[in-house]
């Protein structure tokens, strides 16, 4: 089958929930890995996320992954283990293949064969899955050995230094040179091939232009704001949708057109922020519609008034066939699904975008903002860290009809398994809770610095690298319950230090350190800066690296 020339209204998410039962899923878990080992059975790992991922509706089908002889085959050989990227963080940096759907084949060892992302036809799949499972039985592929580290010596190599001041300078100087080197001069955005909205430079570009009268930079922010804007004729169609409000994730085309369609929670938190006060400063019909708009959408659509929090993404079901479609025509259509499930992370960033919205007198952003903040106090704890998925009561969220039904669950049920030992979701945690005191702090003093204090204390306590400055990605104790859901002792610490995260703890903790007095809190902050101020890369990832060392400028 030609994927070019597929009719993709045909793949929906309902369609791909139908299929998936066919595949007797295992959980990602230690008992999955030891299983393929006692029966020498291979790995068969597919990272999907089938809440609102388009191409993973067209693989997990008929036509591709479901195909009978295919899926026969899995069930017959391998060992199938599902994940969903949305739940599952520490499993989708670690194996995911490059986009949505990976599929990773593993020998009955747990030892990477090989692995691909995107769809792939019954014929080419099935021989991948019959030539690894040879390999896998004849024990042919077989892990690289690490090498072993003199612990002494690592120690006299440490490198957590502070940062002079030139080289926290440097961090604000090379971010915007980097903006300016990658910039599109013509269609706007940055790179020259399919187009991410950088809302997080964006603001902070704008910023910039506003100390510096920076005409460049102004101009370089014009360019991608113009071409962010679908028109009410809908042609031609980008990044906004003017009809039910709310930003796609990203466009295919260096023009800014041909969205990707479904809606995540994280971009249009970034988004909204950023075209709130863009608009406010330009005074433009444009950009106030597309902040308002979205701000009523993310009301209407994606809060829960009941509990609070945010839910996480909407889909992409029928892709053009429905948001190509005006207001009229899209009422008769059932509206994409909208998954509702509340992830730490992403709420944390909607809090802070409302927070901000409610200092300018929007109505509804202090309410929503001051409820999920409890509801994100209720999912930090002293000794995990803050919970990846926020729960409304001692139990985790019930699962949600699109997933697959799973085997092998042993604590899938339980609120332990929503605390992932994970970077991101605590700093993210702990910057809604530092933008929450800082703006209720008159109206409720104390009530939101008990949970910021556990956030700060995890983080330097479990997650920073004492030698070297940084935040490690994960830390998982010997005694949680969660060693039940990694494969093997090796991923229970992470050496991974991922960038944006390592930015929004060094932020959080330099604020920490002054509304408590607490150097330690500043050094680790500071260590951070100068372990990353050489290795940054990327540019919404850099945004409170850049945050981080304009305050510890001041601070200093």
């Amino acid at each position: 089958m030609d994927l070019h020339n597929i009719n993709h209204s045909a793949y929906t998410r309902a369609r791909s929930e139908a299929c998936t039962g066919l595949i007797n899923w295992y959980e990602y878990s230690r008992d999955a890995f030891e299983k393929a080992r006692n029966e020498n059975k291979p790995i068969f790992l597919l990272i999907s996320a089938p809440a609102w991922c388009h191409w993973c509706h067209v693989y997990e089908s008929e036509d591709f992954l479901f195909a009978p002889e295919v899926y026969k085959y899995i069930n017959e050989h391998y060992i199938p283990i599902f994940v969903d990227a949305d739940k599952r963080p520490d499993i989708t940096r670690n194996r995911l293949e490059g986009g949505w759907p990976s599929t990773v084949l593993l020998t009955s060892e747990g030892v990477r064969a090989y692995g691909f992302s995107g769809p792939q036809e019954p014929r080419i799949l099935l021989k991948l899955l019959e030539q690894v499972k040879e390999a896998s039985e004849k024990r042919e592929i077989t892990a690289v050995e690490k090498k072993s580290e003199n612990n002494e010596a690592m120690r006299k190599m440490c490198s957590a230094h502070l940062p002079s001041r030139h080289s926290l300078e440097d961090i604000v100087i090379k971010y915007v040179d980097l903006c300016r080197l990658h910039a599109d001069p013509i269609d706007g955005g940055f790179g020259l091939e399919a187009k991410f909205p950088q809302a997080y430079t964006l603001s902070f570009l704008h910023d910039y232009a506003l100390r510096t009268a920076d005409a460049q930079i102004n101009g370089l922010i014009e360019r991608e704001t113009d071409h962010h804007y679908t028109p009410k004729t809908l042609l031609p169609y980008r990044l906004f949708d003017p009809v039910d409000g709310g930003f796609h994730r990203y466009c295919l085309n260096r023009d800014w057109t041909s969205p990707h369609y479904e809606k995540m929670l994280s971009e249009n938190a970034r988004l909204l922020k950023f075209y709130a006060t863009y608009g406010e400063d330009t005074n433009d019909s444009t950009h106030k519609e597309m902040a308002n708009k979205t701000f009523q959408y993310v009301l209407e659509n994606l809060y829960d008034d009941e509990f609070g929090g945010f839910y996480n993404s909407q889909d992409a079901d029928l892709e053009e066939h429905y948001y190509g479609l005006s207001m009229d025509k899209r009422a008769a259509l059932p509206t994409p699904h909208i998954e509702q499930t509340k992830y730490m992370p992403a709420n944390a960033e909607m809090v802070v975008t409302f927070l901000e919205l409610a200092q300018k007198d929007w109505r509804g952003a202090k309410t929503a903002a001051l409820k999920t903040l409890d509801l994100i106090t209720k999912n930090v704890d002293r000794h995990n860290g803050a919970s990846h998925i926020l729960a409304h009561s001692d139990k985790a969220e019930t699962r949600n009809s699109n997933e697959p039904k799973i085997i092998n669950t042993d604590i899938a049920g339980s609120h332990k398994s929503a605390y992932l030992g994970e970077l991101g979701d605590t700093a993210f945690a702990g910057l809604a809770l530092l933008h929450g005191h800082l703006f209720f702090q008159k109206e409720h003093p104390k009530k939101f610095l008990d949970a910021f204090v556990n956030v700060c204390d995890f983080l330097v306590e479990k997650l920073y690298d004492k030698c070297d400055g940084g935040f490690l990605a994960r830390f998982i104790d010997e005694d949680s319950p969660i060693n039940s859901l990694i494969a093997n002792d090796e991923e229970r610490p992470t050496q991974k230090k991922p960038l944006l995260e390592n930015g929004v703890a060094s932020y959080i903790l330099l604020c920490a350190a002054e509304i408590f007095h607490e150097e330690e809190y500043r050094r680790a902050a500071l260590t951070t800066l100068n372990h990353f101020s050489g290795i940054l890369v990327g540019l919404d990832e850099q945004y409170y690296f850049a945050r981080a060392a304009q305050l510890a400028l001041v601070q200093s």
